[in-house]
This record gives C-alpha cells, structure tokens and sequence, in this order.
C-alpha cells in the first residue's frame, strides 16, 4: 500500500524506467528544464538484438496524479497513466494506451487479436514490475 506520490515518483523517474519496463535500455530528456508538459523524452528500446528510438512528448503532467506521452517519432500513439487513492491507502494505477500500428507481415503468422494480447501483455509485466519496485521501497522506507 503506497501512496500516490511514491508510485508517480517512481513512474517518472526516467533512469529506473529500465527496471520497471524490461523494453527499455534507457529513457533521457531531450527538453531542457523540469519535467513538465511539452518535454520531449526519447526512449532507446532493445528487441531481438536491435535498438530504436521512440521519441515522445509529456501532454500531461500533474503530480502525483496523472503523467501522459504522445507519440512524435514512433511507437504507440499515446499513453495516459491516473492515479488515484482508495480509503485504505491502496493506489490505483489506471493505464490507457492509444496506438495505430501498421498490419504485420503475413510471414510472422500474426493478427491483429494476437497483436493486441502481446501489447496488453507486455504492458501488464511492466506494471506488474513497478508495483514490485514500489512495494519494495515502501516496505524499506516503512
């Protein structure tokens, strides 16, 4: 049971994002300054022995209770993570993702439907580690 600002702390702390989104090899601001809305963070992700470049804009920035990207190079559309507090203290992380992908060759045997499960997957380990990451720290802390 974490509160709101130790769960935002950690989601926008971009050298940990590689520990909580297994994707990720580092993420850096490109934009000068606090992180706010308009910045510009470029992630370098490592897939099957290649490296990309996402680049993203933050449209939403209001601490410890929501942070969002759009997509301006790359990668998904968009994606919105709210924050919210129960009353037994529990945060509540909801996740929304936007994204428009191009249909995937034939030769890879994918469709959409098995497109779609291996982003929710994928996105479903990735909060899984965080709530990992922040229960660890909370319980240390406590």
């Amino acid at each position: 049971m974490a509160p709101p600002d130790a769960v935002f702390s950690l989601l926008i702390n971009l050298d940990r994002s590689p520990e909580w989104d297994p994707r990720v090899a580092m993420v850096r601001q490109m934009t000068r300054g606090p992180l706010r809305v308009g910045v510009i963070l470029r992630a370098t992700l490592e897939m099957a022995g290649e490296t990309y470049h996402l680049d993203d804009e933050v449209t939403d920035y209001e601490p410890p209770w929501r942070f969002g990207l759009r997509s301006i190079q790359g990668g998904t559309d968009a994606i919105s993570y709210s924050l919210s507090e129960e009353d037994d203290r529990t945060t509540l992380l909801d996740v929304t993702l936007f994204y428009d992908l191009p249909d995937p060759p034939p030769s890879l045997g994918f469709d959409e439907q098995t497109l779609q499960k291996q982003i929710a997957d994928g996105v479903a380990q990735s909060l899984r580690r965080l709530k990992s990451l922040v229960e660890q720290e909370t319980d240390q802390s406590a």
